[in-house]
C-alpha cells in the first residue's frame, strides 16, 4: 500500500512540476495583457513613427559623361542609375563628407597613372644588341618605358598634368672634368643628361570654342604619333621619323573645337585646332637642355644664345567622331583606342612647323640613336643639322653649309605632315607623310604605313597580327644628292596579345632594316648589314583614383 501511494504521490510531483511553472507563465501574460488594456484606457495610443522614405533620384548623364539627378536638354538615363541601390539610406548624390568641394562634385577628377613596359631585344650580329659572334646569341632585357603620373581635374575649368620618366631614373648621372694643357682639373661636374620629368603643365577651359589653353612642358603639336599615348602603340615604336624634332618643348598651346557651339555641340568632338609656340630647345627627358630649362642661363660661353620660338598648328577632323562609350558618349579622339569598336572611325590630320634657328639641343635628339635604328660600328646619322654658330657668323660664303655665313644667315626649319587612321570591325590601318625644307632640313622625307587586324576570342581577349613600312630619306652628309646611304627602309612584323586591352599586353615584334650602312668586301660598294631585330615587350599600365579611365577626356603620353 505504500508503495502504490509513494508511486501516486510520484505522479502527482511530476505533474504539477509541469503545471505550476506553465500556470505561473499564463497568469503573467494574463496579468501584463490587463495592464496593458487598463493603460489603454488611461492614455490614448500614440501612432508608431513612419521611417522617413528615402528620396529617389533618377541619374542622368550628357554627352561628355557628366551626372546629373534632373532630366535637360541633351542629358539621357544613364547606365549609372541601374548599378545604385536607391533604397539605401547610404545613397547620397553630393556627398558631405569633403572639404573645398567644388560646385560640380563631378568635374573632379583626379587620377594617378603608372606604367611599365618591359622588353626582351634579340638580335643578328651587325646590331648593338649582339655580342658578334652568332645570330641571335643573346638577349638584353630591359626598361623602354617605367612611368608613373598624376592628372587633376579642378573645378571644372582648369587642372594640371605629371608625368615622370622612370626609365631614366635607373642609371645615375656620372662626373664630368674639365682639364687644361697641363692635365691639371680645372672643372668638375655632373654630366647634363637625360632629365626625369616627361611632361607637366597646367591647362585652363576657356567659354569660346571649347578653348583650352596649356602652360608647361607640352607634347610638340606636329606629328600624330607623338600625339598618341605610348601605352596604346599598335605597332612597337614609333616611325623613326618622328625623331627628327623633339617630342616635348616648353611653351603655351591652345586648343580649339569650333564646333563646339554650333549645331547644338553635336559635332564638337569632330574638329580641332592646335596652335603651339615653344622655346625649341626641346624638353629635359628628350636629351634636352639638360639641368636648366631656360634658354639663356650663365655659364655657356662657347655657345651661342640662340632664342627663336618654334611654333606649330595642326588640324585634325574627326569624320565619325571621336570614342563613343557604351552609354553612347562621345569622348573624343583616343589613338590606339579605337581598335577595340566596331564602328567604323577615320581621324584625317595636318600640321605644319617652323623656326628661325632649328636649335634643337645636342645628343641624340634629332638622330637614328634609338632601338635598331642604326647598325652597331655605323656612325651616327643626324636626321638635321641643328645651329651650333651665331647668326651670320662669318662673311665667308664658301664655309661648310653646317655653319652660318652672310650667304646661310640663319638654319631655319620648316615643316609639313598629313596622318590618318582608319579602323572598322578589327581592321586597323595607320600612315602619315612628313617633309621638312630649309637650310636644317637636309631635305628630309619619310612616310610610314602600319596595317592590322584585331581578332576578340574567349569573350574579353584580343589578339592582333600587325605589318608596317617605314621609309624615310635625306642628304644627311649635305653632298647635295641623295646616295643609297641616304635611304632607310624598315619592314616590321608583330603580335599584340591583348589580356586586359592596352592595360595589360605583350607584344611581339620583327625588325628587317635595310640600311647600306656597310662596305661590300669586294665592290667596296655599301652592302646591308646584318642588323634584324627580335622584340618582345610585356606592358602592364594602371589608372586609380576617383574617376575611371573611359571618362577622361585625355590621356597622359
Amino acid at each position: 500500500m505504500n508503495i502504490k501511494k509513494n508511486e501516486k504521490w510520484g505522479v502527482l510531483g511530476l505533474l504539477l512540476s509541469i503545471l505550476i511553472p506553465a500556470g505561473l507563465l499564463v497568469f503573467s501574460q494574463a496579468a501584463f495583457a490587463q495592464e496593458g488594456s487598463m493603460a489603454q484606457v488611461q492614455e490614448a495610443p500614440k501612432p508608431a513613427p513612419e521611417k522617413p522614405k528615402v528620396e529617389e533620384y533618377t541619374i542622368y548623364e550628357d554627352q561628355d559623361g557628366q551626372l546629373f539627378t534632373k532630366p535637360g536638354p541633351g542629358r539621357f538615363k544613364s547606365k549609372v542609375d541601374k548599378a545604385i541601390n536607391k533604397n539605401d539610406p547610404k545613397y547620397n548624390p553630393y556627398p558631405n563628407h569633403l572639404t573645398n568641394r567644388p560646385e560640380d562634385l563631378q568635374k573632379e577628377k583626379l587620377t594617378i597613372t603608372g606604367r611599365m613596359q618591359f622588353r626582351g631585344i634579340s638580335a643578328q650580329t651587325g646590331s648593338n644588341y649582339n655580342n658578334g659572334k652568332d645570330d641571335f646569341n643573346s638577349v638584353d632585357w630591359n626598361f623602354r618605358r617605367l612611368r608613373l603620373g598624376v592628372q587633376y581635374q579642378g573645378n571644372s575649368w582648369w587642372g594640371l598634368l605629371i608625368n615622370l620618366r622612370g626609365e631614366n631614373m635607373l642609371n645615375a648621372p656620372y662626373i664630368t672634368q674639365s682639364k687644361n694643357t697641363a692635365g691639371d682639373v680645372t672643372n668638375v661636374s655632373l654630366k647634363e643628361a637625360r632629365g626625369y620629368l616627361q611632361e607637366a603643365f597646367t591647362f585652363v577651359n576657356l567659354p569660346v570654342l571649347g578653348a583650352r589653353v596649356s602652360f608647361g612642358q607640352i607634347p610638340t603639336q606636329f606629328q600624330r604619333e607623338y600625339l598618341m599615348s605610348s601605352a596604346n602603340f599598335i605597332a612597337l615604336e614609333r616611325s623613326y621619323m618622328t625623331n627628327a624634332i623633339p617630342q616635348f618643348d616648353l611653351g603655351v598651346n591652345l586648343r580649339l573645337s569650333p564646333l563646339k557651339d554650333v549645331f547644338e555641340g553635336k559635332f564638337e568632338k569632330h574638329l580641332t585646332v592646335d596652335l603651339m609656340a615653344s622655346n625649341g630647345h626641346g624638353a629635359g627627358g628628350d636629351y634636352g637642355t639638360g639641368r636648366r630649362q631656360d634658354l639663356t642661363v650663365a655659364g655657356r660661353p662657347n655657345q651661342p644664345v640662340l632664342i627663336s620660338p618654334l611654333y606649330f598648328a595642326r588640324v585634325q577632323w574627326n569624320v565619325f567622331g571621336g570614342l563613343v562609350k557604351e552609354n553612347g558618349a562621345n569622348v573624343g579622339w583616343q589613338e590606339g583606342e579605337e581598335i577595340f569598336q566596331s564602328d567604323a572611325k577615320l581621324s584625317l590630320g595636318a600640321a605644319t612647323m617652323q623656326t628661325k634657328n632649328a636649335s634643337f639641343s645636342s645628343g641624340p635628339a634629332s638622330s637614328l640613336a634609338v632601338d635598331g635604328a642604326i647598325p652597331r660600328g655605323a656612325p651616327t646619322q643626324y636626321l638635321l643639322t641643328t645651329q651650333t654658330t651665331p647668326d651670320s657668323s662669318t662673311s665667308d660664303c664658301t664655309v661648310p653649309s653646317y655653319q652660318t655665313s652672310a650667304c646661310q644667315p640663319r638654319m631655319g626649319l620648316r615643316g609639313y605632315t598629313y596622318d590618318g587612321t582608319f579602323s572598322w570591325n578589327g581592321f586597323y590601318l595607320s600612315g602619315a607623310y612628313t617633309a621638312f625644307n630649309g637650310p636644317a632640313s637636309n631635305n628630309l622625307t619619310g612616310w610610314q604605313a602600319t596595317v592590322g587586324y584585331n581578332i576578340k576570342f574567349a569573350e574579353k581577349y584580343y589578339i592582333m597580327p600587325v605589318f608596317r613600312y617605314d621609309f624615310l630619306k635625306g642628304d644627311f652628309n649635305r653632298d647635295g644628292k641623295i646616295e643609297d646611304t641616304d635611304i632607310k627602309k624598315y619592314y616590321w612584323v608583330g603580335l599584340n596579345l591583348f589580356g586586359d586591352r592596352h592595360l595589360l599586353k605583350a607584344q611581339i615584334f620583327y625588325e628587317i632594316p635595310i640600311l647600306r650602312l656597310g662596305v661590300d668586301p669586294i665592290t667596296r660598294q655599301p652592302a646591308v648589314v646584318n642588323n634584324q631585330t627580335f622584340y618582345f615587350q610585356l606592358q602592364a599600365t594602371f589608372w586609380t583614383g576617383t574617376v575611371s579611365p573611359e571618362h577622361l577626356n585625355t590621356r597622359l603620353e
